[in-house]
């Protein structure tokens, strides 16, 4: 049995090593790009929610009270946007606008109301909304 008097390869060379960390550098990178992407959209999703959430229970809120509190702006001011809902700690920098409009009306004026925060303003107020 004769021996082959070439010498086998045993190791990589230094450009093969630079080469294998280089293309596992750039899998860890874009690894840790879609996991930073994928937190963005779950918590805009959960913010999402939050302000449905909101919108629901502000809904509610109107259908209990009658047309007379519903068109009184200081009555809305004061019983229904005083507190903030349930579920709007996740949110940040909450604003609401609620405008009532008279609907199918050709009279534009609307009644408006803004919370920011704890303040609630009366932008515009149409009286004649009861009638």
């Amino acid at each position: 049995m004769l021996r082959s008097t070439r010498s086998p390869i045993l190791g990589s060379t230094l450009i093969e090593a630079m080469m294998a960390a280089g293309i596992a550098a750039i899998f860890l990178g874009s690894l840790f790009a879609i996991n930073t992407s994928s937190m963005g959209t779950i918590k805009m999703a959960r913010e999402a929610a939050s302000a449905s959430q909101v919108l629901q229970q502000r809904v509610e809120s109107m259908r209990i009270a009658n047309w007379h509190q519903i068109t009184d702006a200081a009555w809305v001011k004061n019983n229904l946007l005083n507190t903030a809902t349930p579920g709007s700690t996740d949110l940040k920098s909450v604003s609401e606008t609620l405008t009532l409009a008279p609907y199918g009306s050709a009279n534009t004026a609307v009644t408006r109301l803004t919370r920011t925060g704890n303040s609630v303003v009366i932008n515009n107020e149409n009286d004649s909304l009861l009638t």
